[in-house]
């Protein structure tokens, strides 16, 4: 199920219009019905949290549901616990802090972003990523990971 179908879902559980829940969430309503349509693409961190209560789902669950945070494993610990990362307001106007965010569970892609996130004919394509989602994020850094794999090989 895509995040678009799982936002739609909870709209039809909770019995909201798109107005309402826009009221309730303090967003335009043009915007949800873009969101479901999937014509706005994964919502940031701030349209989420207005989103978690008027929908009654936790504002962790719907970062997870867009695809900003992983499942935690038994030895994982949820940085949201901690008062000092859950208040500080997330930066995403910073390209590179939100591919950051899209790869920290791939430790083999975090090592490769630390490699080439410096790297000054990258830094347009890093602007760019600002509209990508997270899974999107992922792939584009795979496929230059993997061409760069392949110009180290030859």
């Amino acid at each position: 199920m895509d995040f678009a179908d799982y936002l739609s879902n909870l709209i039809k559980n909770k019995k909201y219009s798109y107005r309402q829940l826009a009221m309730l969430a303090d967003i335009d309503h043009s915007y949800i019905s873009k969101m479901i349509n999937g014509k706005a693409g994964i919502p940031s961190p701030d349209i989420l949290k207005k989103l978690a209560k008027p929908l009654g789902i936790s504002y962790e669950e719907l970062m997870k549901a867009a695809g900003y945070l992983c499942e935690k494993g038994p030895d994982q610990v949820s940085l949201h616990s901690y008062p000092f990362v859950r208040d500080t307001p997330l930066n995403y106007n910073d390209p590179t802090e939100k591919i950051k965010a899209a790869i920290t569970s791939d430790p083999e892609l975090a090592e490769f972003w630390e490699e080439i996130s410096q790297r000054e004919d990258l830094q347009l394509m890093f602007k760019q990523a600002r509209d990508l989602t997270p899974q999107s994020i992922k792939k584009v850094i795979r496929i230059i990971k993997a061409i760069e794999d392949e110009e180290a090989d030859e």
